[in-house]
């Protein structure tokens, strides 16, 4: 298929103007609800049937799977953690669920989504809207690690009490590999030198994504043509984008001024304590960045430089190179916390599969996202990485918005997944040949670095929506 390249800023404008309908909005606890009855709407997108014959055993975490009770046996599980007595496994009082919970050792029921009540205060004003959504349903079940989490899946989804099962798939970041930082950021008291209204960030001119002059080889024009998005808008702080992703350096001195004012949460720990990581701080540069502060970098949607950058929620849900955790409670909290734009730049790490738990959280987000900038959020996925057209989730979900890589001459990125279901491309660079031909934006301990992939692309696609919603 031809790849679908962002050659302008006004062209990324276009495609938002007509991907979203942007109402401003305001009381969004009340979002979501029927005016005539009052009552929450709930809507799902597509749920295709998975063959789980062929899921391979990499493809998911061993002892543990996730199911949904069906609502007319919603008291049938207390929603706090069940664990194991002196039977070795959880004796519910259901023959049916016992005698599965002895055969696959099963030493705990979690509520899924329960732990939102502890992590913000704000969220017992939503409990009804999350009780119409069914997050209440939700538990995870730890079983015997070496117990066949697929025989698992299969019986418990056989119960009439049980409305889903599913394994927990692991997820990965959609990034190639790790590339060294320039030494030391770079600071200049002088000022721009431009007729257009360029900031005065130092390695603006290294980032050939925003402004392609044909640094490293490139094609001049092969940007996203930044400097003319700017002469319309530059970021709102009303506007919060949500990096769901590893830590976001918050005290970074070219991050700290665009973060939300609450920071964010570690869902991987369970803690409010951000531990800040490369990959997320690299993306949450990206979209927000402080503009015109006379340090590094720019970000698409960094303001400025007069306080007036997009806002960024740090939503911890990876550590390392770990495959990740609390995925789903992210999205919700981003929801309740007035976040508009979900940015992700990872995925599951094979086709064909998702989880359902989490797609309900995205469709939750896409609903009643938006705080009081939109009516409604956006849920962003990087593509991939496996040079593949097969269905990668959850890019591939028609709830969210796919973005493919390119490099510094408007091609595909070597890497880039593609196919008709990735709805755009933008910017993912390619290090592998030369350093700076990658993307540069901000990593931990106020450095910088260059990294490629679609992770790095996504929120190129991100930051543009933001400007797009700051302009609205």
């Amino acid at each position: 298929m031809k790849n679908k390249v962002l050659t302008t800023g006004f062209q990324l404008i276009f495609f938002f103007i007509f991907f979203i309908t942007i109402n401003l909005s305001a009381q969004f606890q009340d979002r979501g609800k029927d005016p005539k009855t009052g009552k929450y709407i709930v809507v799902r997108g597509e749920r295709p049937p998975i063959d789980l014959d062929q899921v391979s055993q990499e493809a998911y975490e061993p002892g543990r799977i996730n199911i949904k009770l069906n609502r007319e046996f919603e008291n049938l599980l207390p929603v706090t953690k069940l664990s194991a007595g002196s039977d070795g496994y959880v004796v519910i009082g259901n023959s049916k669920l016992d005698r599965i919970n002895q055969e696959f050792g099963v030493k705990s029921y979690k509520p899924l989504f329960e732990p939102l009540y502890d992590i913000y205060e704000k969220a017992e004003d939503f409990r009804e809207r999350h009780k119409a959504w069914g997050l209440h349903l939700w538990f995870t079940v730890e079983i015997e690690i070496k117990s066949d989490v697929i025989a698992a899946v299969r019986q418990f989804a056989n119960l009439k009490e049980i409305e889903i099962a599913e394994p927990e798939y692991k997820k990965a970041l959609s990034v190639i590999e790790t590339t060294p930082y320039l030494s030391t950021p770079i600071q200049t008291d002088n000022p721009k030198g431009t007729t257009d209204w360029t900031p005065n960030d130092p390695q603006f001119n290294d980032q050939w994504h925003y402004k392609n002059t044909g640094q490293q080889g490139g094609t001049p024009g092969a940007d996203i043509s930044l400097v003319d998005a700017w002469e319309i808008e530059k970021g709102n702080a009303q506007v919060i984008v949500a990096v769901i992703d590893g830590g976001i350096d918050y005290f970074h001195t070219d991050i700290a001024a665009n973060m939300w004012s609450e920071i964010g949460y570690n869902f991987y720990n369970n803690t409010p304590n951000i531990t800040p990581l490369d990959h997320g701080t690299h993306v949450a540069g990206t979209i927000s960045a402080v503009n015109n502060n006379a340090i590094g970098v720019s970000g698409i949607a960094g303001g400025s430089g007069n306080g007036d950058g997009v806002r960024l929620m740090s939503c911890q849900v990876f550590s390392s190179n770990t495959s990740g955790s609390g995925f789903e409670l992210a999205f919700i909290y981003a929801a309740d916390n007035g976040a508009a734009i979900a940015q992700n730049s990872w995925g599951y790490t094979n086709p064909n599969y998702y989880e359902q738990s989490l797609l309900d959280a995205i469709d939750y987000f896409n609903l009643n996202g938006g705080g009081n900038a939109m009516d409604g959020g956006i849920s962003i996925f990087a593509a991939g990485n496996d040079n593949s057209s097969q269905n990668y989730y959850p890019g591939y979900y028609s709830g969210t918005l796919s973005v493919a890589g390119t490099n510094n001459q408007d091609k595909k990125s070597w890497y880039s997944n593609y196919g008709s279901w990735v709805k755009i491309s933008a910017p993912g660079g390619e290090t592998n040949t030369v350093l700076q031909r990658g993307v540069l934006s901000t990593t931990i301990g106020n450095q910088y670095g260059y990294l490629q992939g679609t992770s790095m692309a996504c929120p190129h696609v991100s930051g543009v929506a933001a400007l797009v919603i700051s302009q609205a």
